[in-house]
């Protein structure tokens, strides 16, 4: 059975790229015949190009910041850019590129959107992608399901009750990532939808290791800081210094995935803010701390680490001034959890010609 994915595989975001290989290797695991379907989305295409015009126009009386934006930024974006495309070209199964929902190839048995944020209208520009709900021409024999797709209840308030329900009935079966979004689509639509893991936890800690590269260019022990705001991340510092340890930040260097991979796999302790940082925190069983941002996006880390059982691994910035930081992490619980939910949205895989 043919198999074609959907999702927001040309962010240069370590999540998105990971995320949409974890899938890709799970279905073809399964013995589909899986491929990336190379939609260009016109706000992912947008938001990584060099040169940003809004960001240009903001700073057009501030010097310093006008400078960034004309030079630094875009040769980060640019060695960013390289290094995704390399990852992209080498891991990635993709169709022709299609640049309009319109065009979408027509000889799929099931289209799976997801997983990742489709269904947040903040990663698209404020704007709503009808295509992550379906609304692309297929034939009738073919079937649209999801697997893990994550949102935001602000974003889906922004949709719309009525709008969200007419998207939803393009579904043969739903499936998102987190319980609040299912909870709160099966009030506003009556439509149900079941919990699946993110595609990154289908797949054990070896799949991972093999394309993790063996070198890796920091020899001191280090902590490791990714995706915290501004005002969070001298509490970082600060525990950093605590410890004796380098304090690198994750973004400031333009890096491949496998590269990211690398430096989490080597860290000494990880203070992140994103939810793919906690993943991948957990697949190395690494220290970590997730850093509350309190602003109504918490939600993914939150129901990730209540599932795993590592609740007490989520705390607001200034704590980490008081933890105990050469307490270590017991995986046992988290692991096993993994297993019995990898093996729960393994098996919904499995029987996707079966979705109705």
């Amino acid at each position: 059975m043919k198999i074609g994915i959907l999702t927001l595989h040309r962010a240069n975001n370590y999540g998105a790229a990971l995320q949409c290989y974890a899938l890709q290797c799970t279905l073809q695991s399964l013995g589909y015949d899986a491929w990336v379907i190379d939609y260009r989305q016109p706000d992912t295409e947008r938001s990584y190009r060099p040169f940003q015009g809004n960001s240009i126009r903001q700073h057009i009386l501030n010097p310093k910041l006008l400078c960034k934006d004309l030079t630094i930024r875009p040769l980060l974006a640019i060695l960013r850019q390289i290094a995704y495309n390399r990852f992209r070209g080498k891991y990635f199964r993709t169709t022709q590129p299609v640049r309009h929902a319109a065009d979408m190839p027509q000889d799929f048995d099931v289209y799976l959107i997801g997983s990742d944020q489709l269904w947040s209208i903040q990663c698209l520009g404020y704007n709503i992608e009808p295509a992550y709900f379906g609304e692309f021409p297929h034939s009738q024999d073919s079937r649209v399901c999801s697997y893990a797709i994550s949102s935001n209840i602000q974003s889906l308030e922004t949709i719309g009750k009525e709008k969200l329900g007419q998207y939803l009935k393009n579904f043969n079966i739903l499936s998102v990532r987190e319980e609040t979004i299912a909870a709160y689509i099966l009030q506003a639509t009556g439509f149900k939808a079941r919990i699946d893991i993110d595609p990154t936890l289908l797949v054990d800690s070896t799949v991972w290791e093999a394309i993790t590269p063996r070198r890796h260019r920091v020899k001191d022990k280090y902590v490791l800081m990714y995706f915290l705001l501004p005002e969070q991340k001298k509490y970082a510092a600060a525990f950093a210094a605590h410890l004796g340890l380098r304090l690198i930040e994750v973004g400031k260097v333009a890096m491949s995935p496998t590269d990211f991979l690398a430096y989490v796999k080597h860290a000494t302790y990880i203070i992140g803010g994103s939810f793919h940082i906690a993943v991948f925190s957990i697949v190395f069983q690494k220290n970590f701390f997730i850093i509350k941002k309190n602003n109504g996006f918490d939600v993914r880390s939150a129901s990730l680490l209540h599932n795993l059982h590592l609740e007490n691994r989520m705390i607001d910035a200034e704590d980490l001034l008081h933890v105990d930081a050469g307490k270590t992490i017991n995986f046992n619980a988290a692991l096993t959890s993994t297993k019995n939910l990898r093996q729960q949205s393994t098996e919904y895989l499995k029987n996707l010609r079966k979705s109705q």
